[in-house]
């Protein structure tokens, strides 16, 4: 087994938001957060499987008050770390922490008018505290890239957004949305406006499945859209593989538990009791992971489609619509006229 198929590591470090965003995934659940000690530990572990980035989440990373001495340990652990934040807290402590570390910084930009940013993140005037923090970061020389998950509430801002993405020189990550947490299947957009922006990002911007957005600079724009890849290849495109985590990546959780797909209540283990490479190896032989990946057993439209290999819906998806794992997945994007 060779370490360097990990792809991913990423870590729920906490429940806590000082937003209340209507597309969020994360559990408000009072579980015991990891401490500073069983973090560095995690950290540690994530460097030896040879991991070359480390993905701070939540939740607000910059809630949590060792987050800097963390980032600090993630760096000298020879990791770049990267920060999922919506910049709405961040200082110039923070910055100055990001800027010696190398740190990169995912920042959520739902929408660009002040109406319809409150409505997502039910929080008034946290766009001109996030707009003020995204250009102070770009001034002082920080790596940042853009992340536009799409809901009903902002479908029609996706443009603009990747527009001014665009003319401020940094990527946009486009994000679909999962309904669990706090979205809901009136969260999600409509099947034909998602289709239209879904063809916009291959005809017009060019973009990239997210799994290969680190081929080239052919695009500065990728896509988290698990039938991106069918549509892809109904119009003549190469498509390598499945936009799908499973098998491929490690989520770690608020608790420890560790999952495979951010979306699939499933855990492999706990890293305060497994350590990381025991759970990345278990995860390679775990019967219900090969299941879930073996798409001759998906169902419905999914089943029966020409471009199930290089797609095969969104098994998180099809769980949280129809609680069935191989269940059709509903939002594909070429279901829809």
């Amino acid at each position: 087994m060779s370490y360097n198929e990990l792809v991913h590591i990423a870590w729920q470090c906490t429940y806590d938001c000082n937003l209340e965003c209507i597309h969020c995934y994360a559990a408000n659940d009072p579980h015991k957060l990891l401490s500073t000690k069983q973090a560095k530990n995690l950290i540690k572990q994530a460097s030896e499987l040879g991991t070359k980035s480390f993905v701070f989440t939540g939740g607000e990373p910059l809630l949590r008050c060792d987050l800097l001495e963390l980032v600090a340990f993630t760096r000298d652990s020879g990791m770049t770390p990267i920060i999922v934040t919506n910049a709405t807290l961040i200082n110039f402590e923070h910055i100055k922490l990001f800027n010696s570390c190398k740190a990169s910084l995912a920042i959520n930009l739902p929408a660009l008018r002040e109406e319809v940013h409150m409505n997502f993140t039910k929080v008034p005037s946290s766009l001109s505290k996030k707009l003020r923090a995204l250009d102070f970061c770009l001034d002082q020389g920080l790596s940042i890239s853009i992340g536009l998950a799409i809901t009903s509430i902002n479908i029609d801002e996706a443009e603009q957004i990747l527009e001014f993405a665009r003319s401020k020189g940094v990527p946009c990550d486009v994000l679909a949305t999962i309904p669990m947490g706090r979205a809901r299947l009136s969260t999600l957009p409509k099947p034909y406006k998602y289709k239209l922006l879904m063809n916009k990002l291959l005809d017009k911007w060019y973009a990239l499945p997210m799994n290969a957005i680190d081929f080239g600079e052919f695009s500065k724009v990728s896509v988290y859209e698990p039938s991106y890849t069918a549509l892809m290849s109904s119009k003549g495109f190469k498509v390598v593989s499945k936009l799908c985590s499973l098998s491929q990546t490690m989520h770690i959780m608020e608790d420890g538990s560790v999952r495979s797909c951010l979306y699939i209540p499933y855990s492999l283990g706990n890293v305060t009791k497994n350590s990381l490479t025991d759970i990345w190896l278990r995860s390679k032989k775990d019967k219900f992971l090969q299941k879930l990946c073996d798409l001759d057993r998906v169902k419905g439209k999914c089943g029966k489609c020409s471009f199930k290999k290089i797609c095969g819906g969104c098994r998180a998806r099809a769980y949280w619509i129809f609680k069935d794992y191989f269940a059709e997945d509903k939002v594909c994007i070429l279901n829809h006229s």
